[in-house]
């Protein structure tokens, strides 16, 4: 879900970016539109497709990732999941979320209900297509879909300026409601992206400079000038629909007075083609080599090619370690055979960020076993909480082992520290081991 988010959040950069530097200029609106709305879309739906590149092995349902210990996997051991050695977490930020899109969609409903409701009890009257709503709030024009609503009295007294009449006829027949209504659904969603109440701001000020140019076609520009500069805007509580009264009217008589001949607006038009291209690829194409969900593929059957230690060395004639991975769990296949001659055979199972208890067959004590993946994805670790008798005193020690994949993804490289209690044991016996195992063919 992070990765999903920064994705999604980086494209929403770039092509906002975009618009705002080279489109935004150009007295373009209708492409600005329909490129600010496929901005948007682009941004959530285009993150959401993973196409794995270079893999090594195929990509499956199941990605595999090997956790193993050859000193550990000697003991008699049984891994059981424990229900009481997790602690459940709350955690604030899923709250947060959902407290955050609840309002908006509570907020969202309520401004719908009104609008329609007031399209039912006040008196109308057709105009075409459109429909005038007679309200008797003092309001200044506004509308949604083909709905404008303005003041009874000032309709019947004949004060209401036509231009404001053109210019919100151009909305609802340039159906501007729908890109709204689209924005705030997503909104509801994606309401911690800043980026979307950029493109939010965008799509409207677009609307009233589509909007403002319609009302140019058949007025004097002047004219139209002075009339936004003396209107006194006033509140309008219902964000759903086109307003007159934006509060960026400078930018809007900026750009009523711009020339339309832009020399290079077709090629900024033009450029938005590879800049959609190159955003999808860099965004599908970008897992890497053995990833999925964020996490390095570790699935195979790996053979020990090689064990180093700085002491407690424990040797080995065989080993070999099957993974398979579900979503949030790890599953290990393990075949070791020591000098002995007595092969071990067992299975470990280990859930991402959750506890597991691990109960010796020959006592009552117990290990408490973390399984915590890096957030870069490219290695995890397992963390093991153990008590003992250190001295002759009864301490807890920990043990560390970190699993990372080669970049070629032909060699598994396993880092097992012991952590030993202070004053337990001389630092020169904690054991720090290596092992190196090759992906069998």
């Amino acid at each position: 879900m992070i990765t999903y988010c920064i994705k999604s959040t980086l494209c929403m950069f770039i092509l906002y970016g975009f618009y705002h530097f080279l489109l935004r200029p150009c007295k373009i609106f209708s492409f600005n539109r329909y490129y600010l709305i496929l901005s948007v879309i682009f941004s959530i739906i285009v993150p959401l497709v993973v196409i794995p590149v270079n893999s090594n092995n195929p990509v499956t349902d199941t990605i595999s990732i090997l956790t193993f210990s050859p000193a550990s996997a000697i003991n008699d051991l049984q891994l059981v999941e424990s229900a009481g050695s997790s602690t459940t977490h709350y955690p604030i930020l899923p709250i947060l979320f959902l407290v955050a899109s609840t309002f908006l969609l509570i907020r969202f409903i309520y401004n719908i209900w009104n609008i329609i409701g007031k399209t039912t009890i006040y008196k109308k009257i057709e105009m075409g297509k459109l429909s005038l709503v007679l309200t008797e709030e003092n309001i200044l024009p506004y509308s949604f879909f083909n709905y404008i609503f303005i003041n009874k009295s000032d309709y019947e007294q004949g004060i209401i300026q036509k231009e404001l009449l053109v210019h919100e006829e151009a909305h609802c027949l340039q159906y501007h409601s729908i890109d709204i209504i689209l924005l705030e659904l997503i909104i509801i969603f994606f309401w911690f992206n800043p980026f979307i109440w950029l493109f939010k701001k965008a799509i409207i000020l677009n609307h009233e400079y589509c909007a403002d140019s319609k009302v140019l076609e058949n007025n004097e520009p002047l004219k139209y000038h002075q009339l936004l500069v003396n209107i006194v805007l006033r509140n309008n509580s219902y964000n759903l629909a086109s307003n007159f009264k934006h509060p960026l009217i400078k930018n809007r008589i900026i750009m009523m007075t711009k020339s339309r001949p832009q020399n290079n607006a077709i090629m900024r038009k033009i450029a938005t083609i590879p800049l959609f291209l190159f955003m999808a690829m860099t965004v599908t194409f970008s897992q890497g080599n053995n990833q999925k969900d964020g996490m390095i593929d570790f699935t195979g059957k790996w053979v020990l090619n090689k064990l180093q230690s700085k002491s407690l060395l424990t040797e080995v004639a065989t080993s070999t370690i099957n993974i398979t991975q579900e979503k949030n769990s790890i599953t290990m296949d393990i075949n070791i055979t020591p000098n002995d001659g007595n092969p071990v055979n067992r299975t470990e199972k280990y859930v991402f960020n959750e506890s597991i208890v691990r109960k010796s067959t020959k006592g009552d004590k117990t290990a408490v076993l973390t399984c915590t993946p890096a957030p870069d994805g490219q290695s995890f670790s397992i963390t093991d909480f153990a008590s003992g008798l250190y001295n002759g005193v009864e301490k807890e020690g920990k043990r560390i082992s970190v699993y990372t994949l080669s970049k070629d993804g032909k060699q598994l490289f396993i880092e097992v520290n012991d952590i030993l209690p202070e004053g337990s044991i001389t630092p020169e016996s904690a054991r720090h081991e290596t092992m190196v195992y090759d992906k069998a063919n």
